[in-house]
């Protein structure tokens, strides 16, 4: 990195993904902009450490572990742990089994300082694009937000944000050090509060500036082993509608973490009341179709 450039720092949560992780190292390593990479493993018990602890020797001057004593926080804390950790001008989550192309860094970079340079001073986010893949790489979708049935523009009103899928997944976001502040929002409510992400993309709608890339800059690769997800919008709100008939308490403490976060940003929640409304007159025709 040359002198004078900004720093940016990829955090990744890595758990059980061996299977996948070199692939993705190596995505990282070869990026057009270089950047520093901040490794957590959330308590593996294949051979995720061995790679990590592999590539930190063969690359020390851009792969840093991040070590601590707080075992298996599951992936919202431990990416905060890292964000904790990383000291850099701007921040970009990354997953242990996606492949990021070449230019990722570099193109999501320069769309933030365009935001940053005529919106100076606040918290900014700009997330991208994604092609989706199954476990061999080989494109499902050319659009992330297609396969999911979102909309990018939903990452500009926070009552879009609240009811309905978010558009700016984790791993296709950079935020600057001002958005930082989102997750001290998080931290301090409860322990289910809404993830790293979720929080982020919030404070910036709300407070700060968000843009997007319409470019797929990454493939999202989809396994039977995936933590996050982007299912195709029939999968996705049957799934929820499962949920809710097994566990109703669940699903709606799923929203009241998103209105709780809302609140606390100080964004009026008044149409949170018409989602639930919404919500269980769509549970109450489906309910009968679902055994």
């Amino acid at each position: 990195m040359k002198p004078g450039e900004k720093k940016v720092a990829v955090l990744l949560s890595t758990f059980n993904g061996a299977e996948f992780l070199s692939e993705q190292l190596d995505s990282l390593l070869a990026q057009s902009y270089g950047c520093g990479i901040y490794i957590r493993d959330d308590g593996s018990t294949d051979n995720t450490g061995d790679i990590v602890r592999l590539y930190e020797t063969k690359y020390p001057e851009s792969v840093r572990v991040v070590r601590d004593d707080r075992g298996n926080l599951g992936y919202k804390d431990s990416f905060l742990c890292l964000l904790s950790a990383a000291r850099a001008d701007y921040y970009m989550f990354c997953d242990q089994d996606d492949v990021w192309k070449p230019d990722k860094v570099e193109k999501s970079l320069r769309k933030i300082l365009e935001l940053e340079s005529e919106n100076p001073d606040v918290p900014c986010c700009v997330f991208c694009n994604a092609e989706v893949s199954d476990a061999n790489m080989t494109v499902l979708d050319s659009s992330i937000w297609h396969y999911s049935h979102t909309n990018p523009k939903y990452a500009f009103n926070p009552y879009d944000l609240s009811v309905n899928t978010i558009p700016s997944f984790g791993c296709t976001m950079i935020f600057n050090d001002a958005a930082r502040a989102a997750l001290d929002y998080r931290q301090g409510l409860r322990n289910n509060s809404p993830g790293h992400d979720f929080a982020v993309i919030c404070l910036c709608c709300c407070y700060g500036k968000v843009a997007y890339i319409e470019e797929p800059l990454m493939l999202y690769r989809r396994h039977s082993s995936n933590v996050s997800d982007a299912h195709n919008f029939t999968r996705s709100f049957r799934t929820i509608i499962k949920k809710f008939v097994k566990s109703p308490l669940s699903v709606l403490s799923y929203y009241r973490d998103r209105y709780d976060f809302l609140s606390a940003l100080g964004v009026n929640p008044s149409r949170y009341k018409l989602a639930f409304s919404i919500f269980k007159k769509i549970f109450a025709r489906a309910k009968l179709n679902l055994t």
